[in-house]
């Protein structure tokens, strides 16, 4: 079997076709279905009087997070179903948008997918780290200046400083 390079080409084409046109979606979906699941396994009736008790408020706040990281996750998810909005693979564009060189396709990508995306990515790290220093506080029961102060702030005050730090990073 000769190969040339318009062979490898065409290979690595189809390749990246079934990796973007055909993986991304699904991925997307099954994050979405997965995040959406988390956010509804916390809220629910039967769970909420076990994650939602008065007498443990770490695990409390620690649910709470995992709700908002599920949230940020989802958008961020739903956001990259629709990326291949005005995306052209290859020169022979094996796929193409019909609407991918409109202007305002162009504009809906970078301003809403790319960027609103980054932001949900970025909240999504951040309180995932806050998830972690939460999961540390609650496990090593620290009693400093700091730590107290800590467990006292609000945490929508929180996310809403993250969301607003993602906005302008």
């Amino acid at each position: 079997i000769s190969f040339n390079s318009y062979d490898l080409k065409n290979a690595l084409e189809w390749i990246q076709f079934i990796l973007v046109i055909i993986t991304l979606p699904v991925v997307a979906l099954v994050g979405c279905i997965l995040n959406l699941l988390i956010i509804l396994v916390i809220f629910s009736k039967k769970n909420k009087e076990t994650f939602f008790n008065k007498r443990d408020k770490g695990l409390h706040l620690l649910h709470r997070i995992m709700a908002v990281n599920g949230a940020f996750n989802l958008i961020e998810c739903f956001l990259v179903s629709f990326r291949l909005i005005g995306m052209c693979l290859g020169e022979n564009a094996i796929f193409c948008s019909v609407i991918a060189d409109d202007p305002a396709t162009k504009y809906i990508k970078l301003i809403v997918i790319e960027y609103i995306g980054e932001v949900a990515k970025t909240c999504s790290i951040l309180v995932s780290f806050l998830f972690t220093l939460e999961r540390y506080i609650v496990t090593a029961n620290l009693d400093n200046h700091f730590w107290k102060k800590y467990k006292k702030m609000n945490l929508g005050w929180f996310i809403a400083a993250i969301v607003l730090f993602s906005f302008a990073s």
